[in-house]
């Protein structure tokens, strides 16, 4: 039945699919079928129009595009009906196309001039290109039609089938159903068989006089037989622990009335060792509060060694600061006396360079008032130059001018007065660039003069300050010499005051160290002697606590006794044997 379902349901989806394929090969040939009108579209504007141009733009794409849809509408149709009369349209095409290139183009292209009258042949031969595009719609329509019904048919086909397949599903999931609920009562039975047989044993054991010596079957090869192995591992193992504790119940009973026995002792001994602690305790009392006022004396004199040690101390650090400033106070000055006489140096240094470069400004400023008079005789000669090269081409005009009336003997001399005029020209232009460089020139030399003038009265005035400064270094080193000296003396008295103070903080130090000593010790000692009363304290709780335990372990002891009665009773009921 499976089987059968599973081709049912193959069927099924071939049927779907054909049904598909049918339907969308019928709507593209359907939509294909309008070629022929999009093709006559384009050879009616030849036969109206006659426009060579136009047609041959538009017609070969189309054409191209018709006959790529034929194409594709054979290669879908399978042998048959649709596919003669798809080739059918694929011949009219043909023809169309033959006729429009063949005798449309022709009448088209020998027509008159007269635009507005369309030929005979030519009214027959379009007539006969729209049958042709009629019949090619016609076909392809059949065809699509008879691609729709055979859609419509596929999927009458997969309905009925679809149903068939349903009705026999519902009857494979009946069967099914059927057959899993009578395997399902047979294994039921086969497993609650031996199941209600081990539930009698273990309601017996349970209810019954506690008989461990029975078993569960352990010969089965199944879940059954492997629960009745371990059950009866477990009887074995439970048997054997009530055993022990049964024997342990009798030996914990004689270890009881024992343990009694000598708490009783033990209480006596205990009351016994508190009375000797209480004693000790206070003596302990006593010894502490004596150690704690001689310590509290020893902190007062260890107190007041620390004040007087941190004094000395603060002392100390002052005198060593003062040292220390001082000793860089005197370093300074040396510092900077050594500078005052690297500096006097310089400044000589400094002098004679301020005096060498006020000589030479001076010679500068000859020399430049020489070039200023240099300069002003090449400005006149530049004039002149100019003024010659004027009077050269006032000569040379008049030279062409006297060859021109010369006429033809004239023209060597012509020649000769033109280069004159020439050079003149250059000449004058020479001349005034001259002048105007000259011009420059003469500004220039006019601004460093100038420049050269201030530059010498700047070193005049560094001069004389070069001069003020080095007497004022004179005074300056004078008075850090006396200070220099100064500061040694009293860099040598701090340094004995501070010898001083550090013998007197050495003693500060001993006594401290030897007053810390003592304080420890009696801090040890005090220290100790709460750790004793602590301790006895301590004991006296703990005999306490001991007294009182040694009261909980009798009763504990009496109640063991009445437990262990009670277990031995509730055990005895088990038989192991």
């Amino acid at each position: 039945m499976f089987a059968i379902n599973y081709s049912s349901l193959s069927a099924l989806a071939s049927l779907q699919r054909q049904g598909r394929a049918r339907s969308i090969d019928a709507k593209s040939i359907a939509e294909a079928s309008y070629v022929g009108s999009d093709l006559y579209r384009v050879i009616a504007t030849l036969i109206i129009n006659r426009d060579l141009d136009e047609f041959n733009a538009a017609w070969p794409a189309r054409k191209a595009r018709a006959t790529a849809r034929l194409d594709d509408i054979l290669g879908m149709l399978d042998e048959g009906e649709d596919r003669a009369q798809a080739l059918r349209a694929n011949d009219a095409l043909a023809t169309l196309i033959n006729t429009t290139e063949s005798e449309l183009v022709q009448m088209a292209t020998g027509s008159g001039s007269d635009r507005t009258v369309i030929a005979p042949a030519m009214r027959i031969v379009g007539y006969q290109i729209g049958l042709l595009v009629q019949k090619i719609e016609t076909d392809l329509q059949t065809v699509s039609v008879s691609l729709e019904k055979k859609a419509i048919e596929a999927d009458g086909k997969f309905a009925a089938v679809a149903r068939s397949t349903v009705l026999l599903g519902v009857a494979i999931g009946i069967v099914g159903i059927m057959l899993a609920l009578g395997a399902m009562l047979v294994n039921l039975r086969l497993v609650l068989t031996p199941l209600r047989s081990q539930l009698e044993l273990l309601k017996e054991i349970a209810q019954g006089d506690g008989d461990l010596s029975r078993r569960l079957d352990q010969t089965r090869r199944d879940e059954y037989g492997e629960l009745g192995r371990w059950f009866n591992a477990f009887i074995d193992n439970l048997s054997a622990s009530i055993g022990a504790v049964k024997a342990s119940a009798a030996s914990l009973t004689e270890n009881t009335v024992s343990l009694s026995a000598n708490m009783a002792e033990t209480a006596a001994a205990v009351r016994q060792i508190t009375a000797n602690v209480e004693g000790i305790r206070k003596q302990t009392a006593v010894q502490s509060a004596e150690a704690a006022d001689n310590m509290a004396a020893i902190g007062k004199i260890s107190g007041d060694l620390d004040s007087l040690d941190a004094l000395i101390e603060s002392q100390s650090a002052s005198v060593t600061e003062s040292s220390a400033s001082i000793e860089q106070m005197v370093a300074n000055v040396r510092s900077v006396t050594n500078i005052l006489d690297a500096n006097a140096a310089s400044v000589e240094e400094l002098q004679r360079a301020a005096s060498e470069g006020k000589d030479g400004m001076d010679d500068v400023n000859d020399l430049l008032s020489s070039i200023l008079k240099d300069s002003d005789g090449l400005s006149e000669a530049g004039a002149v130059i100019q003024n010659m090269a004027s009077q050269t081409n006032l000569l040379a005009m008049n030279a062409a001018i006297e060859a021109a009336h010369a006429g033809e003997s004239g023209k060597g001399f012509s020649v000769v007065a033109d280069e004159i005029r020439k050079l003149a020209e250059v000449s004058g232009g020479e001349g005034k660039n001259i002048v105007d460089v000259l011009a420059r020139l003469k500004d220039s030399i006019d601004t460093v003069a100038g420049a050269a003038s201030r530059a010498q009265a700047g070193f005049e005035r560094v001069l004389d300050m070069t001069i003020a400064v080095g007497s004022q270094e004179l005074i300056i080193k004078d008075a850090m010499d006396e200070q220099s000296a100064g500061g040694s003396q009293v860099l040598e008295a701090i340094r004995r005051i501070n010898d001083i103070t550090a013998d007197v903080k050495s003693g500060s130090g001993r006594m401290l160290a030897t007053s810390a000593g003592a304080l420890r010790d009696m801090e040890s000692l005090a220290r100790i002697t709460d750790e004793i009363a602590g301790g006895v304290g301590e004991m006296a709780t703990g005999l306490v606590q001991i007294n009182e335990a040694i009261n909980q372990v009798n009763d504990i002891s009496t109640g063991n006794r009445d437990d262990i009665e009670a277990l031995m009773e509730r055990f005895s009921r088990f038989r192991n044997e």
